[in-house]
């Protein structure tokens, strides 16, 4: 019984914590941005885009029960750009909104979120682009 009482608050810890927080823990960190494909959808022609400069990601750590969205950045050779980023719809989007000159937002779909991979997509206007991240 008293096994029971100390196995009970893990399992409840275990079903509470939501694929949201699964894939925010797993993109937690700095990551380095590999490939960029474009696919023009009004011809079909697919195009790699990735930036010749290195360009890195980072997810800060982030508790979705506290908070709605979490910070992150961007950084490459010209400099940083922050970003606040939350993962929604059960997990299979990632919306970033990115501040600067003008405030952007985009949402984008988790295609693949491992411990060294994450990869994600987004389709617009006509045009549909492709991003691998690794660790």
């Amino acid at each position: 019984m008293k096994k029971l009482l100390y196995i009970l608050p893990l399992v409840l810890i275990f079903l509470g914590c939501t694929k949201e927080q699964t894939w925010v823990n797993r993109m937690e960190g700095s990551w380095t941005l590999d490939q960029v494909q474009h696919r023009d959808l009004t011809n079909g022609i697919l195009y790699d885009v990735t930036p010749a400069d290195q360009r890195t990601y980072v997810f800060n750590k982030c508790k979705l029960n506290k908070d709605t969205d979490c910070p992150g950045s961007w950084s490459d050779v010209n400099g940083t750009t922050s970003f606040i980023y939350s993962v929604v719809d059960d997990g299979y989007k990632m919306r970033i909104t990115q501040f600067g000159t003008d405030t952007t937002v985009a949402v984008y779909d988790l295609q693949q979120v491992t411990e060294t991979e994450l990869n994600f997509a987004l389709i617009q206007d006509s045009n549909w682009y492709y991003y691998h991240l690794s660790k």
